[in-house]
Parts: structure tokens; C-alpha cells; sequence
């Protein structure tokens, strides 16, 4: 088999370089659809979208050492916005499924970032909103099969709209916040309208929360 190319670089047909050719491509994309030059990986990377590293890690099973590829990841923050007994969802254009999903507001931490502080600055983000109170319901390691990431879940209570409004980044598209019910949740997950898995997951806590305070 011949070794794909990289604006006419040739890549080594390896699991690991396959997967990285196709995250390339992905991002490659992004970069068009943001207005940027395909080779400005450096800009791309650093200034538009979160740092993910595809990395091999050895490690030893039964006196035999195996290397498995993995992605590097700085952690992630969910944030369950609340307001007058409803939580507001959005609708997020994914291109990794080439279509909108709802879910929970999310974001990627960008080292030192505390986790706290990116919630914030994400909720501001993506919906224009801030909260009187912060709560951090659960965390957990979203997909440990191959990445590193750890998921921060934050309830966010007594929501206000902030004057600025929502101010996504350039290569987002996100929808104006729906509020929900605690049962029209329930229904969205239950009939699979609700498909995010994150969002699943921060619903999950949230029950467990408000049980533990009834």
C-alpha cells in the first residue's frame, strides 16, 4: 500500500499515522471553513481550536509491552445553566457527525485555566449568560478507551443574561439557549433527542443532586 500524502507530504501507513492524517484533514476543514490558510497548522492549533495530542503509550500486559494510541487531552467542563426550575440546552453544529446536536453547554480547558474559570468563561460564550451560584456536580474520564479527557460538570444556578449577549467563537455555531424541564429532559434522553453523551451524563447528575437536596 502506498503512503498517503499531506499537502504532499508522505505520511507512513500506520494506525497511528492514519488517525492522525484523518485529524489533520478534519482540522484542515475547520480551517477552511474559519478562512484560514490549510498549512497554517501553528495558527489553527494554537489560536483557533484546543491543543489535542495523538500520542503512542507503552504499557506492559503480561511481560509483553504494547503501544496504544491514545489522544492527550487538557480537560473539558460541561455547564447545566438553571433558572426558575428549567436547564437550558443548545443546539451545536458538530462536524465530526455533520449535524446539530442538543446539548449542555461545553468547552475545553485551556491550560492553567482552572476548571471553574473556564465554565464561566464558556457559559458567557457560547450563551451569554452568568450565574449566581456555581455548583460542581460530578467529574468523570469521558472516553478512557483512547483519550485522557476529564470532564468537569458544573450546575449553574439562578442564570441571568448578560448585556453583551452570547459571543461564540468564529468557527462555532450555536443556537440561542432553550430552557427546558427536569421531565422534558427526562423525555428528550428518554426518546433519544437527547444523543450527546456528555449532556447524558451531566442529567445523570443533576438527578443525583437535586435528590440529595429535596
Amino acid at each position: 500500500m502506498l503512503a498517503p500524502k499531506v499537502e504532499g507530504i508522505p505520511i507512513p501507513c500506520t494506525a497511528s499515522a492514519l488517525i492522525m492524517l484523518s485529524a489533520l484533514r478534519l482540522y484542515w476543514s475547520y480551517a477552511e471553513a474559519a478562512g484560514l490558510a490549510a498549512g497554517d497548522l501553528f495558527k489553527l492549533w494554537k489560536g483557533v481550536f484546543p491543543v489535542f495530542h495523538v500520542v503512542q503509550k507503552p504499557h506492559t500486559v503480561n511481560g509483553h509491552t504494547h503501544l496504544y494510541t491514545v489522544i492527550d487531552h487538557p480537560g473539558a467542563v460541561t455547564i447545566v445553566p438553571s433558572r426558575a426550575n428549567r436547564y437550558g440546552l443548545i443546539r451545536q453544529f458538530r462536524p465530526a457527525i455533520d449535524r446539530e446536536i442538543l446539548e449542555f453547554p461545553a468547552g475545553t480547558i485551556d491550560p492553567p485555566e482552572p476548571p471553574l474559570a473556564c465554565a464561566k468563561r464558556e457559559l458567557s460564550e457560547e450563551t451569554g449568560l452568568q450565574a449566581g451560584q456555581w455548583i460542581e456536580l460530578g467529574s468523570f474520564f469521558l472516553a478512557p478507551g483512547y483519550s485522557s479527557e476529564f470532564m468537569h460538570i458544573f450546575l449553574a444556578e439562578a442564570a441571568e443574561d448578560e448585556p453583551a449577549g452570547a459571543h461564540p467563537e468564529a468557527n462555532e455555531e450555536i443556537s440561542p439557549v432553550e430552557w427546558w424541564s427536569l421531565a422534558e429532559l427526562d423525555a428528550g434522553a428518554r426518546e433519544g433527542r437527547i444523543q450527546d453523551a456528555k449532556t447524558l451524563a451531566a442529567l445523570f447528575l443533576l438527578h443525583t443532586h437535586l435528590r440529595s437536596h429535596s
